[in-house]
């Protein structure tokens, strides 16, 4: 049986995700389409109700993209100039529909070698935000590894930013 889970803020999230491991949903463009013909059976965390995560905002060194920030919300941001690779790539990502769907994280996040959007994140020297119940950790999207993705290890680094650098932020692992 399903069991399903849509917090409304991050702070549940991440004490529920402290307390089993979640099966966490994004965008769902790559999440539906893996299980046709499959019971599902797992836990699933919908977290499209943390709006916090959906976001786009500049911190004087860096633009921030939430975890569930949208291809649309990317194309229609008046970002600097450093990010028109990022906005053309996200232009080919699926139909509309996708693009209305998918989100950053979840293009990152679900390892799928059409992810993209991280050739022109990377040239953007972004960073990925990794959150748990307890701390927040941050590592360059260059050495982001699918030990990262599922949670079991994460880096501490902290590099400092110029202001054509992309953070990522929010949960880590979504579809």
């Amino acid at each position: 049986m399903l069991d399903y889970y849509r917090p409304d803020n991050l702070n549940d999230g991440l004490v529920a995700l402290s307390e089993y491991p979640w099966t966490l949903l994004a965008g769902g463009t790559d999440f539906y389409p893996a299980r046709v013909g499959k019971h599902l059976n797992e836990k699933v965390m919908d977290l499209t109700g943390i709006r916090e995560l959906r976001s786009i905002r500049e911190t004087g060194v860096e633009i921030h993209l939430g975890a569930l920030t949208t291809w649309t919300d990317v194309v229609k941001a008046k970002l600097p100039r450093a990010f028109d690779g990022l906005k053309k790539a996200v232009k080919t990502i699926g139909g509309v529909q996708t693009q209305n769907a998918g989100t950053i994280c979840g293009n990152i996040c679900n390892a799928s070698p059409a992810a993209d959007s991280v050739p022109n994140l990377m040239a953007l020297d972004a960073k990925v935000g990794n959150c748990e119940a307890e701390c927040c950790s941050r590592c360059m999207l260059r050495g982001f590894s699918k030990t990262e993705l599922v949670g079991k290890g994460s880096s501490r680094s902290k590099a400092q930013g110029s202001g054509n650098q992309a953070c990522v932020s929010g949960y880590i692992g979504a579809y």
